[in-house]
């Protein structure tokens, strides 16, 4: 590199280092003073001390080596973080840099301007002969060389000679133009403050009616928490503790406000809302529907409403879910799922000889959207499919206070064996009460045709209907709601006394007692028909009760012994019946 000097001659100049001494090896004496330095006395130094150190150094080495596997797998992290390092040091530079030449241009401004009351150079002076005074020392070097001393300045301006007149219009016109311009501020800054107002009143409303609505739901009853996610909104759980698997979970909604202030539900919580359909049919004939509630349009029903609304749709398809596990159990009687019905037989099927009333009376129990079905028209057995449709809604209230009493209980001790959850019986209790008004409509019109019979004989028979259970207690010994449902699902059971009277007697003798069983659990397994002779005569037969599976076998039974028991006074009505 070569720079030019004032005689216009060039020389060159070195850049390089200048060179170093070479490193001497250490004499004697400081290698002594070294390790009397590190190691202390020699006489702490030992052959074995050395040896001791020259392993632990290897040991060392090797774990060195397994650290060193782990610092080249850094390597490349450690380099690019390094280069964002770098990076970001000189884009700071950068901005040092440029607002460094900012504030000097500035400086360089005001000493320009403020150079006017600096004294006059010297004219015809070198250039390396001035020197800076005054504002001109703040200069930097290259604005001081190249700009002259008045190339700047400033000066209060004055004002020239005026009239009164001409001085008192221009001060009017500017004590107006001043008082317009404050007017115009103001009135700015009072519709600012009216637009803050208005949007503050409307933020106030807002938030009056968002919290009315709180409170209004919180006095209904339903329980107010915070989202788990987002704490800043509040929610409303409608969800049922004792539900099972996710329907526990579900029921938890935000509630949110429009711009009103009004309370917004999640659209996905109430348009879709599900209910259960339950229908009676006879053959391929729909002859009986449960009828559905007919709601009004979204935006009119209130919050209170809606939330109800999602609620009952959260039972109805926890129901279903629960009838749906339970008819898996219950294939054996003849239920059984179908395109997602649930379809009951109103008579069990036996595995010997059953056959099908014809037509079939079946129960079907679907789930549907609320809003997607239109309004059926009415039909004869509605009043039957409603009925129902609420003894279910019922059964499932009735197992969540049974799951909370076994939730209440005191645990069993803590096992590897996993408990198992018992089903909800829902389906069972229907069942068992369509089975057995089914059987007693067939005893019931195998009697009505037995007692066309005797009448033709000269005589008449009379029977007498008791119903054993369920029991329809007293109002004062019910507990609550749980307890009457409870007692309303137990196993039904019914008696029937057949007595029988000549037309020429004034006597009436009691000649059988029928008893219908039914349950589809243990022990029954069905309808039980149990038979048994009152009257003690030596010709009647079955002193003991007998029991029997099918009405058919039953009534054959009833006609020896209404015959044995004519036969017994009168021998006319066994001739009768035989016929």
């Amino acid at each position: 590199m070569a720079e030019e000097s004032s005689e216009g001659s060039t020389f060159p100049l070195s850049l390089r280092p200048w060179p170093g001494r070479e490193a001497e090896e250490d004499d004697l004496k400081t290698t002594i003073e070294r390790v009397f330095q590190e190691r202390g006395h020699f006489r702490y130094i030992t052959e074995e001390g050395l040896a001791e150190e020259i392993a632990k150094a290897s040991e060392e080495g090797e774990e060195d080596k397994d650290e060193q596997k782990t610092e080249e797998e850094d390597e490349s992290d450690y380099k690019a973080r390094r280069e964002k390092l770098q990076a970001a040091k000189m884009e700071m530079l950068q901005d040092v840099s440029r607002a460094q030449q900012e504030i000097l241009m500035a400086q360089d401004l005001v000493s320009a301007l403020l150079r006017k009351d600096t004294e006059p150079e010297k004219p015809g002076a070198p250039a390396r002969d001035k020197v800076k005074q005054g504002s001109e020392r703040s200069m930097t070097d290259y604005v001081f060389q190249n700009t002259p001393a008045n190339a700047m300045g400033i000066k209060e301006a004055v004002p020239s000679a005026e009239s009164a007149a001409k001085r008192e219009a221009r001060e009017k016109e500017d004590m107006e133009v001043a008082v317009g311009s404050r007017l115009k501020s103001l009135e700015g800054s009072a519709d600012a403050l009216m637009g803050a107002a208005q949007h503050l009143n409307k933020e106030v409303a807002k938030e009056n009616n968002y919290w009315e609505q709180i409170v209004s739901i919180k006095e209904n009853g339903w329980p107010v928490t915070r989202l788990p996610r987002d704490p800043q909104n509040l929610a409303v759980r409608f969800n049922f503790q004792e539900a099972r698997g996710p329907m526990r979970y579900r029921g938890l909604a935000p509630l949110r406000a429009d711009d009103q202030g009004n309370i917004v539900l999640d659209e996905a919580l109430t348009s879709q809302a599900k209910a259960i359909r339950v229908r009676v049919s006879l053959g391929d004939k729909i002859v009986g529907s449960s009828h559905l509630r007919t709601v009004q349009s979204q935006s009119e029903i209130a919050i209170e409403d809606r939330i109800r609304r999602a609620r009952d749709s959260l039972f109805e398809e926890e129901l279903f879910q629960e009838m749906t596990r339970e008819s898996h159990s219950l294939l054996n009687y003849g239920i059984a799922m179908k395109e997602n019905v649930i379809e009951v037989p109103c008579t069990i099927k036996d595995a010997d000889n059953y056959e099908l009333p014809n037509p079939p009376k079946m129960i079907l129990i679907d789930l549907i959207v609320r809003d997607e079905v239109p309004a059926a028209q009415p039909m004869e057995a509605d009043k039957e499919a409603q009925a129902i449709y609420l003894a279910l809604k019922f059964l499932l209230s009735h197992e969540h206070e049974k799951r909370l009493e076994r939730r209440s209980q005191i645990p069993p001790p803590i096992s590897d064996t996993k408990r198992k959850e018992p089903l909800a019986l829902i389906l069972q209790p229907l069942v068992n009460y369509l089975e057995h008004q089914s059987a007693l409509e067939e005893i019931y019109a195998e009697l009505s045709k037995l007692k066309a019979v005797v009448t033709a004989a000269g005589a008449a028979i009379f029977w007498k209907v008791q119903t054993i259970s369920p029991e329809i207690p007293s109002q004062s010994s019910v507990a609550g709601l749980s307890d009457l449902v409870g007692k309303l699902i137990a196993p039904p059971e019914t008696k029937i006394t057949l007595s029988m009277r000549r037309r020429s007697a004034s006597e009436t003798i009691e000649c059988a007692m029928l008893k219908v069983r039914t349950g589809i659990g243990s022990p029954l397994f069905g309808t039980v028909l149990t038979l048994e002779a009152l009257n003690k005569a030596p010709t009647t037969p079955n002193q003991r009760p007998t029991d029997y599976r099918r009405v058919e076998e039953l009534m054959e039974a009833v006609n020896d012994i209404l015959g044995m028991t004519f036969h017994s006074s009168n021998g006319t009505l066994a001739d009768s019946l035989a016929a």
